[in-house]
């Protein structure tokens, strides 16, 4: 989807040996010219009262189990997947790891939010994983967030260099808080059936049936919408 998520971050990326980094090839990272970087300031207390709120609240299930991650995904935003690693994600896991990713992926346009909050390591392949990734979601309209990196996963991230080219957050709440803003300037939305033609009018992203024809339709953050 063409998301605002990453508004913040940079567009592009070029590595030391002035390529861009690629989608087929889950590159070892070195440190970037950079001298200085900061961390993210932490969110106001009042969006943290909201995070919590959605965190008490949220509907999800776990819609798959793979040897490396665990997929979760959320009714109230259909357009996120939310993965859950189970391994460290370095030189020996990224491979797989990416692979299997892309194969869940697929051609649609998803936002993919990683859980960091058990993640031990990550070394300079793992973040190599994660531009390539972000780079595939962003061809395909998708986007991508990482949440609740530990401070020295995030002083590493910071170290090379990236740690404004993704988008990061405290946690995975905060990180649909920033989605809801989105929806703030899109919804409610007046679009038509893809199945019939009939006018719609959507208050919110999600799953549901249009009244006239009965056809599942699903509404995605950025506005858009697809059968099914």
């Amino acid at each position: 989807m063409g998301s605002r998520l990453l508004a913040k971050a940079k567009n592009s990326i070029v590595p030391q040996n002035g390529s861009d980094a690629t989608v087929d090839v889950v590159p070892e990272i070195l440190p970037a010219q950079t001298a200085e970087h900061s961390s993210k300031v932490s969110a106001s207390s009042s969006l943290r009262s909201k995070a919590g709120q959605i965190r008490e609240t949220r509907e999800s299930r776990t819609q798959a189990q793979h040897e490396y991650f665990s997929i979760e995904t959320l009714p109230s935003y259909p357009d996120v997947l939310i993965v859950h690693p189970q391994k460290p994600i370095q030189i020996e896991t990224v491979q797989p790891m990416h692979a299997e990713l892309l194969k869940i992926v697929g051609a649609s346009r998803p936002i993919v939010v990683w859980d960091f909050s058990t993640v031990e390591n990550i070394d300079g392949a793992g973040v190599g994983m994660l531009i390539a990734i972000q780079k595939k979601l962003r061809e395909q309209g998708g986007d991508q967030a990482l949440a609740g990196l530990r401070p020295r996963l995030m002083r590493f991230v910071a170290m090379l260099g990236y740690a404004d080219y993704f988008c990061i957050e405290p946690d995975i709440p905060h990180v649909l808080d920033r989605i809801e803003e989105e929806h703030a300037g899109i919804f409610p939305l007046a679009v038509t059936c893809p199945a019939c033609g009939s006018g719609l009018q959507i208050s919110e992203p999600g799953r549901g049936r249009c009244r006239s024809c009965g056809a599942i339709l699903s509404i995605f953050s950025n506005g858009s919408i697809e059968l099914g």
